[in-house]
């Protein structure tokens, strides 16, 4: 209940015309992970609406998300890791973290124990998100690994037992399973988590047209989290 007043103070905070709308692009699927969605997209339009400035944020798939933000076709992407500006020469970070990221094995096969599971000893066939450069420098050197597009197509690999272990997020992708399992019978929904493999702050980038921009929306950021972090 808290999350959801939280997302109605804030969309009451700016009722006038903002001068700019700023696209930015999002890799987490508001039909997928819908809290978490929501809860970035209110923390964008907070900080971009302190600014005087409106935004728009879209779903995109993950490597083609990133791909139009270092093009300068959007404004921004919401969501990644710092390091991401290394591969994408034209993207910008905010050094205001916007979430963390605990990245998890999952799996419904109860012959495969999660609890001390490793990369490192695992001879199982994973399946992972391209795109996601957290898990693919995880899995490099991997050799029975399948990459997709999105997380669920990942998860419904899972469930066709066409892998054996997913690695994705601790925090929206239990959303994503919750729907996907509903199908099941009560008895076959259930499913092995395993400690973080890896874990990450993830961070608004911005086209580098949009230097100016950093300072504030940290501040902004930070705000916003301080803000909700008492409701």
């Amino acid at each position: 209940m808290k999350f959801f007043i939280i997302l109605v103070w804030f969309s009451l905070l700016s009722t006038t015309t903002m001068a700019q709308t700023i696209t930015l692009n999002l890799a987490v699927s508001p039909t997928a992970s819908p809290k978490r969605a929501a809860y970035i997209k209110s923390m964008m339009k907070y900080a971009f609406n302190q600014m005087g400035l409106a935004v728009n944020v879209r779903y995109r798939p993950d490597k083609r998300s990133l791909i139009e933000a270092n093009s300068g076709e959007v404004d921004g992407e919401v969501g990644r890791i710092s390091s991401i500006v290394d591969v994408y020469p034209h993207l910008l970070v905010v050094p205001e973290s916007i979430i963390n990221f605990d990245l998890v094995a999952y799996s419904f096969d109860d012959d495969i124990d999660l609890s001390q599971f490793t990369l490192n000893t695992s001879h199982y066939h994973v399946g992972y998100i391209h795109g996601w450069k957290i898990a693919e420098e995880l899995l490099a050197g991997y050799a029975n690994k399948t990459k997709v597009s999105n997380r669920t197509k990942l998860y419904e690999l899972l469930l066709k037992n066409r892998i054996d272990i997913a690695i994705g997020s601790m925090g929206s992708d239990k959303e994503i399973l919750m729907q996907l399992t509903r199908v099941l019978p009560v008895d076959q929904r259930s499913y092995q988590m395993s400690v973080p493999l890896a874990s990450q702050k993830l961070y608004l980038v911005m086209h580098d047209r949009h230097r100016d921009l950093l300072k504030n929306l940290a501040q902004h950021i930070k705000a916003f989290k301080e803000i909700a972090a008492l409701k």
